[in-house]
């Protein structure tokens, strides 16, 4: 085969390849064709929207309240719109740990809260086991200084 055809092999098979590329990203963002289209896709809100990790340490913004007798951080879901998942959304709330620390000083305060995020196996009102991450502070609490308006709730 001449440098001409060799040449045109070559523009075929890219041009191929490329038409393969794009049918190929277009279906991945689509979503469609892999367990029902509930595969994550890149830039999607799938991937945009996140827990908190066991162990990792973190700077959050919240309120803290007590529903009870614990204390528990009202995260600010606007101002840390990556947690917005579902569970977050219908529960903003974290458990606070208090090993000795005084959380009723800065109840219904906003608050920036230097944590590390503790996973740990409770009950459910059922008995049932539940994975829940609690908050662990590592500093005291700074307030707040914006003005509380980006509470999502």
């Amino acid at each position: 085969m001449g440098e001409t055809g060799m040449g045109m092999r070559r523009i075929a098979v890219g041009v191929g390849l490329a038409v393969f590329a794009a049918g190929a990203q277009a279906w991945a963002l689509s979503g469609e064709g892999v367990l029902g289209g509930e595969v994550p896709t890149p830039y999607a809100d799938a991937n945009r929207k996140v827990e908190l990790a066991d162990g990792e340490v973190y700077a959050l913004v919240g309120r803290v309240v007590f529903p009870g007798n614990e204390p528990y951080l009202h995260v600010d879901l606007a101002t840390h719109s990556w947690l917005e998942n579902r569970r977050r959304l219908a529960n903003p709330l974290y458990p606070l740990l208090s090993d000795g620390f005084d959380w009723r000083r800065y109840e219904g305060l906003w608050v920036v809260a230097q944590v590390k995020a503790v996973g740990r196996l409770v009950e459910d009102q059922k008995g049932d086991p539940l994975y829940e991450l609690f908050l662990m502070p590592i500093v005291a609490p700074a307030a707040y200084e914006g003005d509380g308006t980006g509470d999502s709730r």
